[in-house]
């Protein structure tokens, strides 16, 4: 690893997270969704200490994704791919025991025209009111009865719209309709199998949204998926974002930093430049706006954010180059996490993680 900027991956924090959310679930299983590179923690390491600590099952964005996984060795445990089901692809799902998703009709009308044998294992999803991807709550059951005696159904489940926010009701709406759906199922003598319907949200907000199995994706990264909530989920960030001070140079009142000379130095002080910019996906809307850590301190960054490096003013305090910067992460009793960073330019701690660029080494710790 040539470079000295790095995202620090904690592997026992990620089992810590995995451990509690399964207890606050209510589930019997727990499904670790390690989409998008592990929100871009990297998967294949991430799975394997997983597996260390016997993950239940895993959930996927993409049939790659899936792939990818079961080359990597992960030969026993579930895998769920999110994506809709393309039929042109059965014979890898089938071949390689992943399971797929059916979403709409047309998928539904599609897989009953393969024989049975030759069928993945099918989950079915139900839009209870994400208005996404799903067979419609109120329409679901006749659909899957009509053509149930073709299907070979794994599980069922939904997706919430809202479970993270401080009003539930919608939640509890959604709730209903999907009981409503497995009711129906159930009592015409079709088994809907692995049943599940709780994500982050649902898991530390919704009471009675386990069934067999909870979904955690973000909250396994260690963040709540929403700044509404209100839990003690004793959750720890997996991701930490560290660099070194390249160099440090006397600058001048008057003095601007950065293009566009939008920063204007008020006083002689020193700045430092740090070799992280957009292009590893530390957001240029940061720009001017956020601190990093040295020795438990925090220093304001300065000018506009640039594609490889950014600048930090640290006063009357010079830093020599290999100094360490924590841009998140803990310093002593200090920290800064996603959160920071989302709160001031709008977004969520998701698109801060996924967005740190596959130029940014990972290196993994226990």
């Amino acid at each position: 690893m040539y470079r000295i900027t790095f995202a620090e991956i904690n592997l026992d924090a990620l089992c810590h997270n995995y451990s509690q959310l399964k207890k606050m679930s209510g589930s019997e299983k727990l499904m670790a969704v390690v989409k998008a590179d592990s929100y871009g923690h990297g998967m294949i390491e991430c799975v394997r200490a997983l597996e260390s600590i016997n993950a239940d099952y895993y959930g996927v964005a993409l049939l790659e994704e899936a792939v990818e996984l079961r080359e990597s060795g992960v030969t026993e445990k579930p895998i769920l791919c999110f994506a809709p089901f393309n039929p042109s692809f059965a014979t890898i799902y089938k071949s390689l025991s992943i399971d797929a998703t059916i979403s709409s009709p047309e998928e539904l009308k599609k897989i009953v025209d393969l024989p049975t044998v030759d069928q993945p294992g099918l989950h079915i999803k139900i839009d209870t009111g994400m208005g996404r991807l799903g067979l419609r709550w109120n329409l679901a059951a006749e659909l899957i009865k009509g053509l149930s005696s073709n299907l070979k159904i794994n599980g069922i489940y939904t997706h919430f719209a809202g479970s993270d926010e401080k009003d539930r009701s919608f939640a509890l709406e959604q709730l209903s309709r999907f009981e409503v759906v497995i009711n129906d199922l159930r009592n015409s003598d079709i088994d809907p199998g692995l049943i599940h319907c709780a994500n982050s949200g649902a898991i530390l907000n919704v009471n009675g949204a386990g069934f067999h199995m909870s979904r955690a994706g973000i909250s396994l990264y260690g963040y709540l998926p929403s700044s509404q909530l209100e839990v003690q989920a004793q959750l720890k960030p997996v991701m930490s974002l560290k660099s070194q001070i390249s160099n440090t140079k006397q600058a001048f009142s008057g003095d601007t930093i950065s293009y566009g000379m939008k920063y204007k130095v008020g006083g002689d002080c020193f700045i430092s430049t740090i070799p992280i910019g957009y292009a590893d996906g530390l957001p240029r809307l940061l720009s001017g706006s956020f601190n990093v850590m040295i020795d438990g301190n925090f220093y304001p960054q300065v000018g506009r954010v640039t594609m490889d490096r950014i600048m930090i003013n640290t006063g009357e305090e010079y830093f020599a180059p290999g100094t360490e910067v924590i841009l998140l992460g803990m310093s002593l009793d200090k920290k800064i996490d996603a959160w920071d960073w989302s709160e001031i330019i709008g977004t969520i701690p998701y698109e801060i993680t996924c967005g740190i660029s596959k130029r940014v080494p990972r290196k993994y710790i226990k």
